[in-house]
């Protein structure tokens, strides 16, 4: 590997993978990257190739990993990410996993045997971490500004009509929940600390072009006894502005406004970050390559992305039990 420069083919050239692409141009750009782009369809591998001036496109994941690419940045369809992972792991490639990290806890045990075994490095791409009113957060909480976190709240919802593969089900691996819950439930994850029980319930009345719920609310228990609510929807035609988060504590709270993240405490209201641009997807690319290249421990480990799969995994157990689910969730 050349010390100042991976190459690096992105798997998956859709909507999110043309995000990635926006990310490696500017990389390569910097000398940083030499960048490939990969699709089963030709037109949108070297669509995206030629749009984001990657060096070269393949229409055969098996070339991709036959070749001296270093490095794949995985955007496929969720039912597709444990194989391409194990593929590639085999194949001693370093491995960027779009979230979810999969579909089932047997999909997440195969990919763990197999980055372990390869000894690569591997990350979700969980770009949430990487969001700036989210790390701003964490910051505060980490210097106990708001006393002891009392309750955490996470919003997703929007109206939207998911194209092509996400309106199947069991490409999916479910719905809404498991696509942009799994950001939200690393937010909590994030900033509340473990998580001891999850209880969901959940419906579909306005997407019907999907197959999976529309619409998901989850509770969470944190093992700190603070509690949490998630809200994840495409089916709300929203009149107004919903935070991203917001964090109450014993003496204040923090919590996210259009990219703004503001402090109460004791009635005073102070804005602590100005909505910034958000860069999350170039961040977390180019935190990856730095693991890479100076042997360091991504952020997201896959134990992390296996705790965040875990909360929509068993709010989906909650939703047909009717039961609160405990975590972490038996194997087997």
């Amino acid at each position: 590997m050349n010390s100042n420069l991976i190459k690096v083919c992105l798997v998956g050239c859709g909507w999110v993978g043309e995000e990635h692409a926006k990310a490696y141009k500017q990389l390569q750009d910097q000398g940083k990257v030499e960048f490939y782009t990969c699709d089963i369809n030709p037109d949108r591998a070297k669509l995206l190739a030629d749009r984001y001036g990657a060096k070269s496109f393949f229409t055969n994941y098996e070339d991709v990993l036959n070749s001296p690419i270093e490095m794949v940045d995985i955007c496929l369809p969720h039912n597709q990410h444990a194989d391409a992972t194990v593929l590639a792991a085999k194949a001693g490639k370093h491995i960027l996993l779009e979230k979810p990290l999969a579909t089932s806890l047997e999909e997440a045990n195969r990919i763990y045997q197999a980055i372990k075994s390869a000894g690569v490095k591997f990350m979700v791409a969980e770009s949430i971490r990487f969001r700036p009113s989210v790390k701003t957060a964490k910051n505060f909480l980490h210097k106990n500004i708001i006393g002891d976190i009392i309750l955490i709240q996470v919003n997703n919802i929007q109206r939207f009509v998911p194209p092509t593969w996400r309106r199947n089900r069991d490409i999916m691996g479910g719905g809404v929940l498991l696509d942009v819950g799994i950001h939200l439930a690393d937010i909590l994850y994030n900033l509340g600390g473990e998580i001891k029980s999850v209880y969901a319930v959940s419906n579909h009345k306005s997407i019907l072009e999907m197959e999976g719920e529309d619409t998901g609310i989850i509770l969470v228990e944190f093992a700190n006894g603070a509690i949490g609510n998630m809200i994840a929807t495409w089916g709300i035609r929203k009149p107004f502005t919903v935070p991203l988060f917001a964090v109450h504590g014993t003496e204040g709270t923090i919590y996210e406004d259009s990219g703004d993240v503001i402090l109460v405490k004791e009635d005073k209201r102070e804005k602590i970050l100005e909505a910034a641009v958000d860069n999350s997807i170039l961040e977390e690319i180019s935190h990856f390559i730095d693991c890479i290249f100076n042997n360091k421990e991504p952020l997201i480990s896959f134990e992390i992305a296996k705790k965040d799969l875990e909360v929509i995994l068993g709010a989906y157990m909650s939703i047909q039990s009717n039961k609160a689910i405990s975590l972490p969730l038996e194997e087997g």
